[in-house]
């Protein structure tokens, strides 16, 4: 099975995390960080600027890698890198999303999000108190 590498971005903005609802149908009404698949000779930083810019509209800057889940889910081999991003530039616009929110991390447990990304925010609480 080949492993895919994918970067997501956990935006943070006046104690509020910028959260997405996928729109395609395997996964639709899914809620994750947003983000997407790497491509061959690309960086995960690289991507996860083309990403956002290509689904939401905004430009951002990745700041560090917070984390990465590896595994098999849904039978899809992933290898998921999350980067704490700062937006420098837009405003986000639905493109491929069906929604997008910015919820504090008392309000994720309101949504149903993919698992890999549920298990990041074991992780986004436990390293960032925000």
């Amino acid at each position: 099975m080949e492993k895919i590498k994918v970067s997501a971005a956990f935006i943070l903005m006046d104690g509020r995390v910028l959260i997405a609802q996928r729109g395609d149908s395997s996964y639709e009404g899914k809620w994750e960080f947003p983000g997407g698949k790497v491509k061959p000779n690309e960086s995960g930083e690289t991507a996860v600027v083309r990403e956002l810019e290509e689904e939401l509209g905004i430009k951002v800057k990745p700041q560090r890698l917070l984390a990465t889940v590896t595994g098999v889910f849904d039978d899809r081999n992933l290898d998921i890198d999350l980067y704490q991003c700062k937006i420098v530039s837009g405003d986000v616009t639905l493109k491929e999303h069906l929604d997008a929110k910015w919820v504090s991390k008392s309000e994720f447990s309101d949504y149903d999000f993919l698992v890999p990304d549920r298990l990041f925010i074991d992780v986004i609480k436990a390293i960032n108190p925000y």
